[in-house]
């Protein structure tokens, strides 16, 4: 498929894109879209997706998939559920392999539990937001950090038996 810059611009335009990023794409040469090698590129391939094609934008998908952050947006705002296709970059990423997992799979990602288990941060949460209790594994990751690990023993953990942490 063949979409020239110069027509995204113009859509862009009319969708009311932000005029800061539509500077930037004025600045490059017009050429075929989906070729575009530009750091911002999987951005502006979500943002058309959402804002004015208002549907799923396949030919644009290997684009999205070069950054983690716009493939979790992607799935949450323009699919509306899961994209397997792009669960391996989302991998890359503990607190989006976190996001993806509450708020697209709605529940438990086991593949990307020693993802998740790699951030303190993120391994707490995913305890207390979708294990809804003890996580065993990630709780050496979790008691390396001192905050979390007392967060984790208050919320995740009650009980009388919070000595065995």
């Amino acid at each position: 498929m063949q979409l020239k810059l110069s027509e995204v611009i113009a859509r862009a335009e009319e969708a009311g894109a932000c005029e800061i990023e539509l500077n930037v794409l004025r600045g490059l040469p017009d050429c075929n879209f989906l070729d575009l090698k530009h750091e911002d590129a999987p951005y502006w391939a979500y943002w058309y997706a959402l804002n004015v094609l208002k549907r799923r934008w396949r030919e644009a998908e290997p684009i999205i998939m070069r950054d983690v952050e716009w493939v979790y947006w992607s799935a949450r705002n323009v699919i509306k559920g899961r994209w397997f296709k792009a669960e391996p970059t989302i991998l890359r990423s503990p607190d989006l392999a976190f996001s993806y997992a509450k708020n697209i799979i709605k529940g438990r990602w086991r593949k990307a539990e020693k993802v998740i288990m790699r951030s303190p941060h993120w391994a707490y949460y995913y305890a207390r937001d979708i294990i809804k209790g003890r996580w065993i594994e990630a709780e050496p990751a979790i008691m390396a950090k001192p905050g979390w690990a007392c967060l984790y023993a208050k919320n995740v953990f009650p009980g009388p038996n919070r000595e065995e942490l």
